[in-house]
């Protein structure tokens, strides 16, 4: 009698763990399609691709709401962060000064980061805030202002 229970358990765990894999892996074969979040709903990259997708049309609210959740499932991901700093350019809201000050608060010393940003706020012309993160970068890194395109005046 044991036997035939624990066989039974063993292959209603082995059934339910191959289909949890193979819609995890539908997901990633439509990782740029708005159905990739519907499949796995803790992968940030799905929400960044629906965000931009729908900034392509048109919808600014969506879009907002895809980056804020993307950053919600994992926001200790340095990449997603990153990644998200381009879509909050296209935004163009109040948040999107907020979302840069708050990168910059977080990774101080993340020249990467402060020069994503640095770039992006002279393209919105943030002019005060795109000086203070030169400043940042140059008691960092004296020299990068000097070099890199991001910390130069356009």
């Amino acid at each position: 009698m044991k036997k035939p229970l624990l066989v039974a358990i063993i292959s209603v765990t082995y059934i339910f763990s191959m289909a949890f894999l193979a819609k995890r892996f539908v997901a990633d074969v439509y990782y740029k399609e708005p159905k990739s979040v519907v499949l796995n709903k803790y992968e940030p990259t799905y929400y960044r691709y629906r965000a931009k997708q729908r900034l392509l049309e048109g919808d600014k609210v969506g879009a907002l709401s895809d980056v804020e959740k993307a950053v919600a499932v994992n926001p200790k991901n340095l990449t997603t962060l990153r990644n998200i700093i381009p879509i909050y350019y296209f935004l163009n809201v109040s948040e999107t000064q907020e979302y840069f000050n708050y990168l910059k608060i977080t990774y101080p010393n993340d020249l990467g980061i402060l020069a994503d940003i640095a770039e992006y706020e002279q393209k919105l012309n943030h002019m005060e805030d795109f000086r203070q993160t030169v400043q940042q970068a140059k008691s960092l890194r004296p020299d990068i202002v000097e070099w890199h395109k991001s910390f130069m005046v356009k």
